[in-house]
C-alpha cells in the first residue's frame, strides 16, 4: 500500500508541477467548447477540467504528453447531476491522467509503449489495449462495466497497479482478465479489487499462465478464478472459491 502512494505522488507532482489550467464545456462559459481545442493549445503540464454536461463530449486523439484531464465524474452525488461523459475512442499519450470521465467509449493509445498513465474515478466501458507495453501505469477506483472482450492482452506489464476497482463481466462473456500470453517484467499489484463474473465462470488468466511477477492483495474473485499455479504469484487476504498460494 505504501508503493501505490508513493507511485501516486510522484506522478502528481510531476504532472502539476507549472501546469495552465483550461477549462471545457460544450454548454458554453468555459475557454473550449470542445475537447480537441483545448488538447490543440495545450502544452505538456498543463490540466484540462471538462465540465458536466447534458450532452457526451467527443473522444479525440492526445498525443501531447503528461496532460491532466479532470470532470465531473460518472455519477456526481447531487441533483440533477451532470456527468462528464466521453463518446467513442479517447485515445491517449505517456503520461496522461485521467481522472473522473464517464467513458461510454474506448479507450485507445497512442503508441504502443504507454508510461506514467493514470484512469482514476472513472467507468471504463472499453479498452483497446492489444499489444501495448504499459511502464508504471495506474487504475485506480475505476469501475470495469460489461467488458466485451480481455481489458489485458498479449502486453508486457512492466509495473502496474490496478487499485480499488470494480471489474463486472457479463455472463455472455467467456474468456479471461489476462490471456495467457500477457508477460511481465516487473511488479503487478492487484489491490482491494472486485472481479465479479454473471453466469459461468472464467480464469483470471489463461488456462495455462505463464504471467509472472503478480501480487494480489485484499481483493474479492466471484466467478472468476485467480491462478493457483505460476510464476512469483503473492495472494494476501484475498476471497475466492478457489485455494489460493
Amino acid at each position: 500500500m505504501k508503493s501505490i502512494k508513493l507511485f501516486t505522488a510522484i506522478m502528481f507532482v510531476s504532472l502539476f508541477t507549472n501546469a495552465t489550467v483550461r477549462t471545457v464545456n460544450n454548454a458554453g462559459g468555459a475557454q473550449f467548447g470542445d475537447l480537441t481545442s483545448a488538447i490543440t493549445a495545450a502544452t505538456s503540464g498543463d490540466t484540462i477540467y471538462v465540465c458536466g454536461s447534458a450532452s457526451a463530449y467527443s473522444g479525440t486523439t492526445t498525443n501531447k504528453t503528461n496532460l491532466v484531464f479532470i470532470g465531473a465524474g460518472y455519477n456526481p452525488q447531487k441533483q440533477n447531476p451532470l456527468k462528464s461523459t466521453i463518446t467513442n475512442t479517447w485515445t491517449l499519450g505517456n503520461g496522461n491522467a485521467v481522472i473522473g470521465f464517464d467513458l461510454v467509449g474506448s479507450i485507445g493509445f497512442s503508441t504502443t509503449s504507454i508510461s506514467n498513465l493514470k484512469i482514476s474515478r472513472c467507468k471504463v466501458s472499453g479498452f483497446n489495449s492489444t499489444n501495448i507495453t504499459f511502464t508504471n501505469c495506474m487504475f485506480d477506483n475505476c469501475i470495469w462495466a460489461n467488458i466485451a472482450s480481455s481489458p489485458f492482452s498479449n502486453q508486457l506489464l512492466n509495473g502496474l497497479v490496478l487499485s480499488n476497482c470494480l471489474i463486472y463481466v457479463p455472463s455472455t462473456y467467456n474468456q479471461n482478465i489476462f490471456t495467457t500470453n500477457t508477460l511481465t517484467g516487473s511488479g503487478v499489484t492487484v489491490d482491494h479489487c472486485a472481479f465479479i463474473k454473471d453466469g459461468a465462470a472464467i480464469n483470471f488468466f489463461g488456462a495455462t499462465p505463464n504471467a509472472t511477477g503478480f501480487v494480489f492483495t485484499n481483493n474479492i474473485f466471484i466467478n472468476v478464478t485467480p491462478a493457483t499455479a505460476g510464476t512469483s504469484y503473492q495472494y494476501t487476504s484475498n476471497y475466492s472459491s478457489a485455494t489460493l498460494l
